[in-house]
Parts: C-alpha cells; structure tokens; sequence
C-alpha cells in the first residue's frame, strides 16, 4: 500500500472515529431531552386534568369525563389511556404498541376528589417511536454529511500528496532500477511541479537526495567499466570449471543413489580385502556407518562374513564369479537366508582385478514362500490320493451296505443271522465315518454352512472342553469383542475345537494351560504373500494354545499329514489334526502353527471374515417319521454294477417302478424308449465320457417334466464341474444325495425330488 493510501486511510479512520463519537454524544443528549418531555407531558396529565376528570366521575358527568379524555389523547405522544372505575365499564382509547417503545403511567383517584374519594384509575402510554425516528433521521443526515466531507478530504489529501511526494519518490526508483543495468548520460532531474506547487529552489529534502544519487551514480559508472573486462573473463573460467565439478558430483551421486536404494547389501573391497564401497543396506546389516568401514578388513567391518573371505580372494585371484545360494544364518534368533555373490572387479581397460563386489540378497520371504508353497502342494496332492481312494473306497462300503441292508429285509424271523448282519452294518457305518473323516481332509465332503458367531460355538462348548481335561489343565478363554461372522459349518468348528485340546491335553501330561483366543485380524502384504492360498484380507483368528511338551520342525511339517502321529500304536488314528486342516481348508481359510521344544504349542485357524449377512438354509429330515414310498417310475444310472443292483432293490422295496443304465450314454437310450419316467437318479462322476451335470442338462431340454437327482460320494474340484452352467445344475449339485446311503435315506430324497418337480 502506498504512503498516500495509508496517510488517507489514517484521517479516514480518525475522521470516522471521531463522527461517531460525537454523533453519539449528540443523539445521546437529545434522547435524553425528549424523554424529560415525555415526562413533562405525564406530569401536566397529573396536575391539569386529574382532579377534573375525578370530580366528572363523582359527579357522574360523562360530557367532562369524554372531555378530559379528549385533551388527554390529543397530548403529543400520547397512543393509548384506560379509565377503570368501580362503578362503570372501563374506558379505552388507542392502541398499545411494542412493550419496548411504550412509557406507561398510572394515576391512582384515591384521594383527589375534592368532595369525596373516589376508586379508581387511568392508565396512559407514551410512545418513543417518533423519537427514535427522529434519531435514525439524525443518524443518516450526519453520516452523509461526515462521509461526504471526508472523502473530500481524502481526495485532497491523494492529490497533494501525490503532487509534493509521491511522484519524485516514484522518478527516484525509476532512475536507481536502472542505475543496476546500465550507466544513462542524463542525470537525475526532479520536475519542480506547476502552479502553486512550484518550488522556487532546489535546497529541499529531495534536492539534496538528488544530489548526492547523481554523485554515487557518476561514481558507480566508473568502478563498473573497470570490473567488467576482469569479470568477463573469470566468469569463462568459472563455467568451465563449475561444469566439470557438477558432472563428476552428479555422476558420484547417481552412482551412490543406485547402490545406495538396492535392497542388497553392497561391499566393495581392493586386493587385500579392505573395504572401499559401504552401501546403507551394508550399514543396516552391520550397524557399522560407512565412515567407520571404508579402510578396514572386510572380516572386521562384516562379522558375517569373516567365513567368506575365501570366496573373495578366489574371485579375486580367478576373475569368476562365486556363488552361495540359500546359506542360513541367525539374527536376533531368527532364522534368516542369503544368496552371496562375489564378483570380481576389473580395471578401466578391463585386464587387471582391482578388488572384488561382494552382493548379499536376503531371500528368507522367497524361501518361506517356497516352503509355504511345497507344503501347500504337497498336502493338496495329498488330499487329491485321499479323496480318489475314497472315492473307490464309498463305492466299496455302499455295495457292502446295500447288501447286508438287502440281506437283513430278507431274512425275518433269523435272529441270529440278523446280529451278525447288524454288527457288519456297523463296521461298515464306521468304514463310511472313516471315509467322511479322508473327505474332509481332501476338502471334498461338502457340508452346509451358515452364518456363524465363532465366540458363541466356543462358549458352547467350553464346559465339555473343561471336563474332557485332566484336574492339572487349567482352561482360559478369551473372547474378541465385535468378532467378524464367518460362513462354516459349526458342527466340524466344534470338532475343531475338540481335537485340539485333547491334543493339548495329550501335550501336558504333567498338567499346564489351555487358552483358547479369538480375535480380529487384517492380514499385510507380507502375510499374503507368505499365505497363497489365503482367500481375503479379513480374518478371524482362532489361537489354541498349550503349556506342553511342543514339537520339532520335523514333526511340526507333518503333522497336518493324515495317519501321522506321534502317539504309540493304538492310541491315535493320526486323522485328528488332518480333520482341523480339512476343515480350515473348505472353509477358505489356512493354518499356522508355531512350536518349540519344552514351550508349548499354539494353533493358529484363519477364517475368512464373512462380508454377506445372507444365511443358508438347511434342511433336515425327520428321522423318525415313516419311511415315504411311491409307485412312479425312476431311471437309476451308475457305472458301478453293485451299487446300480443296490439302488434298484432300495426303489423296488419302497414301491416303484426301476429302470437301470450303466453310463450317461444308455441313460438317453432309455429315455428315448420310455417317455413314462417321472424322475433320473444318476451318479455324478461316471466312465464313458458324460458326468452326471452334462448328462441332467440334456435331460432338463429333452424331457423338462422329469424330476432329477444327483448322488455322489466324493466330487473333484466341484467349481470346474459345474462352472458356468445353468443355474439349476449348480442347485442340483447343491442337493445331491451323499454315498454311501441306506434305504430310509434314499427314500427320503426320492420322494422330496419327485414332490418338489411337481
């Protein structure tokens, strides 16, 4: 802002200041005056027109009552008055307006008769809006005129100061700017001004300013002709010079950038093996700055790699490079992996060895992966022979029921044949759980899931937990508030749950600590990365952990295997923890386990965090109710003659008509043939070319009125199957009947499908 804008401002705010002031003290002073007049009306009220109006209303005399009134209002100011009189309706003339703009007062007729007292009195209400009016009207006259009057003013004061100050001022900086540039021959000349601005002298405060600036100016002039050839001439040599510095500094320092950001640890050493390079990642290994490094032994400077020093001198002396991949070392007691790579290095020409590079890649996140992987492999490969041989192993045990069920129809009234039936049907029933126990490990036995709040199922079952534990285990649980749902079946997490304390419990026989934790957890890149089967980000963590004995490496790796176990013979089956993983493994989740010797165990169980609220329904028979039988006609078709002769005689028994098929192909052959049949039963996975889907889809568009029902007793990769199909194949593969079955089982879904078609 400049000088003539704040010399204006300052009178402006002074010149406004004090209008207010005084315009305040003004309107304060005639308010007070008007008021003083208000209160002389009110007491003329009371000495002029008081006791006539009493003596009018003792008299009864209403022509002098209407005329006190009259004068009364017609006072100036007055807007409102109220006689009330014990003897008459109460008199009201005008209005009241606002509260804040009325003065009221009452005169009491209690002895101001002149002949007798009189009871009563008159109430009148003066306003102050015309004063306030008048004050507003005041107000807006005097800041017109003071705005007036001091923008003159102001305008006054721009043009005089502008005239005497502001443009020499302003000649005066022109004339300095280019003094910088260049040497002008005229010299500075204020003009004098005009009129009565014109100054007759020039011995004034700028005439002497002028003075001395032409003076230095003339000066200046000199000394800048004297350096300019000099100048000139080291500036050359200082560009020279200057870029030579700068390129060396920027070569320098983009090399120090590249070894410096390489996540590798980067050493550089001569021919006796002394450091002469000492990257940051050197220095986060060492602790050693590269100050402190740079001159000493690499054996001293680097601890590690004292044992190392051989490969160097042998890159040196060969001019190969040598290579260690994968060694092991310790770091704060935990086991890490290097790659080392020494390379020699060459002179300018590229003759001679001069030192040696020596490059250290920590690869403990690339070998945990692999090892993750290799495991993860090797347990799916495992699960895949699992489930094949289950596979076989369900068609097996559902000939074997079949028949003994047949057998045990057959044969009323032989009591004694009947218990050895039975007693086979049972060892068959705990061949199929064996088999359930295999499929869930190679996470193909599909069970129904739901919504779950993994707290509750803990909680329910903590008190069997408790008692399944010896006096000497104590029981902890600690519960996560706010647990994320999860999409399991609640049946196998209470398994889950079990094992792995009676686990525990086989883990402390000397008693200890069982704790059972939940928690919420959101895995980082690195948890990813070392999961890579892991589904989500979002986890509930179950945490089972044991005071006991804990397990080795080696027995750590296998001990999610199925049929391993450390127990003695007889006393484990070796299927309990290959059960937990089954499960975890179905319900998107994974497993770690972390245990050392002498300090117990801990199962870690990641589910996946359920982000859907949406439930599944579940239905359920009701086993006691009467067997349903029918008399439609149903096409069986199973590439295992045993089981097709099984499901036949099941059907037959409950009342229907049965056609059989031994693959998909002689499956639309009868169809063709017989256009009566009310409902295909088939097996999903068959020999021949056609699986179960391929083979209901091309009944669904060839003959729609068809009921159909799927079974099967372990399904491989169960997505790839059904894929993209329609969506009724995705539900019929939902709601297949499970092998190994029973007549009462068979019936049941029979009859649902063929009740549900209709």
């Amino acid at each position: 802002m400049s000088i003539a804008r704040k010399v204006t401002l300052y009178v402006m705010l002074f010149s406004g200041l004090f209008t207010v002031l005084s315009t305040g003290l003004q309107l304060y002073m005639d308010y007070r005056n008007d008021l003083k007049d208000i209160e002389t009306t009110l007491n003329l009220i009371d000495r002029s027109h008081i006791d006539s109006l009493v003596n009018g209303i003792w008299n009864l005399d209403k022509a002098v009552i209407s005329t006190e009134l009259t004068e009364i209002m017609n006072l100036p100011d007055i807007v409102y008055l109220e006689l009330n009189e014990f003897r008459a309706t109460p008199i009201k003339k005008g209005a009241l307006g606002a509260p804040e703009q009325m003065i009221m007062r009452e005169y009491d007729f209690s002895n101001r008769g002149a002949e007798r007292e009189v009871a009563g009195s008159l109430k009148v209400a003066m306003t102050t809006a015309h004063i306030l009016q008048r004050l507003r009207d005041k107000v807006f006259v005097i800041l017109i005129a003071q705005s007036v009057k001091t923008l003159g003013v102001a305008l006054f004061i721009i043009f005089l100061f502008h005239m005497l100050v502001t443009r020499h001022i302003e000649k005066i900086r022109a004339f300095i700017s280019e003094t910088s540039t260049k040497s002008p021959a005229v010299p500075l000349k204020l003009d004098k001004g005009r009129g009565p601005f014109k100054r007759r002298s020039e011995v004034d405060e700028f005439g002497i300013l002028v003075s001395e600036i032409n003076t230095m100016r003339q000066n200046l002039s000199v000394e800048i002709e004297a350096n300019r050839v000099f100048n000139e001439k080291l500036q050359r040599e200082i560009v020279v010079r200057h870029e030579a510095e700068n390129a060396l500094i920027h070569l320098r320092n983009y090399l120090s950038k590249i070894i410096n950001s390489m996540p590798s640890v980067i050493v550089g050493v001569d021919l006796d093996g002394k450091v002469t390079q000492w990257n940051k990642g050197a220095e986060e290994a060492t602790g050693v700055s590269e100050n402190d490094a740079l001159g000493q032994l690499l054996d001293q400077s680097f601890s590690r790699l004292s044992q190392d020093m051989r490969l160097v001198f042998e890159a040196i002396k060969s001019g190969q490079r040598r290579i260690v991949a994968g060694r092991l070392y310790m770091k704060d007691e935990e086991v890490l992996y290097e790659d080392i790579t020494v390379y020699p290095l060459m002179d300018d020409e590229g003759k001679d060895v001069e030192g040696a590079v020596v490059r250290l890649d920590d690869v403990t996140e690339k070998h945990t992966t692999e090892v993750a992987l290799r495991r993860a492999q090797k347990m799916e490969a495992i699960g895949e022979l699992t489930g094949g041989v289950a596979h076989d192993f369900n068609n097996i045990l559902g000939v074997v029921m079949g028949n003994l069920e047949l057998l045990k129809i057959g044969l009323p009234g032989h009591d004694e044949a009947l218990v050895h039936i039975d007693n086979a049907l049972k060892g068959a029933s705990r061949g199929a759980d064996l088999t359930g126990r295999l499929l869930g490990f190679s996470r193909h036995q599909n069970k129904e899931t739901k919504r779950t709040n993994v707290n509750k199922v803990i909680e329910g079952i903590s008190d069997m937990i408790a008692r399944s534990l010896t006096a000497s285990v104590s029981f902890e649980t600690h519960y996560w508030d706010g647990l994320w749902p999860v999409d399991i079946a609640a049946g196998d997490l209470e398994d889950t749950i079990l094992n792995l304390s009676l686990n525990a419990k086989d883990a402390m026989p000397d008693g200890g600590t069982l704790i059972v934790k939940t928690t919420n957890k959101v895995l980082d890149d690195s948890e990813i990365r070392h999961n890579p089967n892991a589904t989500s980000r979002s986890f509930i963590v179950i945490s089972v952990s044991d005071s006991g004995t804990g397990m080795t490496a080696e027995v750590r790796d296998k001990a999610l295997e199925p049929f391993f176990t450390t127990k003695e013979e007889g006393k484990g089956t070796g299927l309990g923890l290959s059960m937990v993983y089954g499960f975890v493994q179905r319900s998107g989740g994974h497993i770690q386990v972390d245990s050392e010797l002498g300090k117990g165990t801990t199962f870690h169980i990641f589910l996946p965090r359920l982000e859907d609220s949406a439930q599944t329904d579940f239905r359920t028979e009701n086993v006691l109710a009467e067997i349903p039988r029918g008399t439609e006609t149903i096409l069986v078709v199973d590439d295992e003659e045993s089981l097709l002769d099984v499901a036949a005689a099941y059907l037959s028994n409950l009342g229907y008509s049965v056609l059989k098929a031994s693959d998909a192909s002689k499956a639309l052959e009868v169809m063709d043939e017989h256009s009566s049949i009310d409902l295909l039963f088939s097996d999903i996975i068959m020999a021949g070319g056609m699986d179960g889907y391929q083979l209901a889809e091309i009944v669904r568009s060839k003959y729609p009125k068809c009921a159909i029902l799927l079974t099967s007793g372990y399904i491989k990769k169960r997505e790839a199957l059904t894929g993209s199909r329609a969506e009724f194949v995705v539900r019929l593969g939902e709601n297949r009947l499970p092998k190994p079955y029973n007549q009462s089982t068979l019936a049941f879904a029979i009859r649902r499908a063929l009740d549900e078609a209709d």
